[in-house]
């Protein structure tokens, strides 16, 4: 079987003004790959976070 991988992207600057900012983008992606790498929830072999 392959590997499973994620690339997770957290931004909290937009170039365009009318995006409504997010709460907290880079903290929910790092709950969130902390759950994907998660041996018993996401089992991913591979994760990584991009953030600006």
């Amino acid at each position: 079987m392959g590997q499973r991988r994620a690339l997770l992207i957290a931004n909290d600057r937009y170039i365009d003004d009318s995006l409504a900012d997010l709460y907290a983008p880079r903290e929910e992606a790092r709950d969130l790959l902390s759950l994907l790498a998660d041996a018993d929830v996401g089992a991913f072999d591979q994760t990584v976070l991009l953030e600006n």
